[in-house]
């Protein structure tokens, strides 16, 4: 066993919608480098995965008996930080002898029937089928942004059946060009955030409007199943006020980063 290993997860999502009628669900993923577990060693297990889970992924990798770690997270659980996939994530390059991205994507997609991303390189680039674990297209960097963030309220268990998502075929179409101007990332976000939560029935987008308006932010991210929210921002901007008021509304996990431009 390799160990320690760790596995960043993310906050949220940039996009994610139904690519046009009967076309796949896909996201873009918002990578957060504060957000992460590590799998060490231990001489008893101490986990939130399944027996049955543990044991089809070490099973995956070769090996005929059980072996026990632990898994130290610092990410929610079950909130929209990607901590299913990179629980999976951690044990499979702990274990496996040989590692790669098609084979960790056909494995955590039996398992679960959707992942996140966290395994490819530069994940915020790429546009992600995540019923299907593969790539659907390889996006244009961003542009230099700060993120601020954390997650608002109770979790949410993605459900691999759940196809209860907005068109966003119009927005994907756009986002290489975009990619050229923050402004233009954080409305297309904003715009997605904004369908996401009309369609799925989840209050609240008027109240983080207003939140980025009095600070300035250029864009609205969230979990589209998940308590994750984020605020696009120049990344010049002073992170602390709007951290300060998310901390003082109870969002958990305040924290702030940045993404694309130079930052990539």
């Amino acid at each position: 066993m390799k160990a320690p290993v760790r596995v960043y997860g993310h906050l949220g999502e940039l996009l994610q919608g139904r690519m046009g009628p009967g076309r796949p669900v896909a996201l873009i993923t918002l990578p957060s480098p504060a957000l992460f577990l590590e799998l060490l060693s231990a001489d008893t297990a101490e986990h939130f995965l399944s027996t049955e889970q543990v044991k089809a992924v070490q099973q995956h990798c070769g090996r005929t008996e059980p072996a026990p770690f632990r898994l130290r997270t610092a990410m929610p659980i079950g909130a929209g930080a990607g901590a299913s996939t990179a629980a999976l994530l951690a044990i499979y390059r702990a274990f496996s002898p040989a590692p790669s991205l098609d084979d960790f994507s056909r494995m955590a997609l039996a398992l679960e029937g959707a992942s996140d991303p966290l395994h490819v390189p530069e994940p915020e680039r790429v546009l992600w089928a995540s019923r299907e674990g593969r790539v659907l297209a390889h996006l244009p960097p961003l542009p230099g942004l700060r993120i601020v963030g954390g997650f608002d309220g109770p979790g949410e268990r993605t459900d691999p059946q759940d196809m209860n998502f907005p068109d966003i075929a119009d927005l994907v179409a756009a986002w290489p060009a975009a990619c050229e101007s923050a402004a233009k990332i954080g409305d297309l976000v904003s715009r997605c955030s904004q369908r996401s939560m009309a369609l799925r029935n989840k209050r609240g987008f008027d109240s983080l409007s207003a939140i980025a308006e009095r600070y300035g932010a250029l864009g609205v991210s969230i979990a589209h199943t998940g308590s994750a929210r984020g605020f696009l921002m120049r990344p010049e901007a002073d992170p602390a006020p709007l951290m300060a008021e998310l901390t003082a509304v109870n969002f958990t996990y305040v924290h702030s980063f940045l993404i694309g431009g130079q930052h990539a």
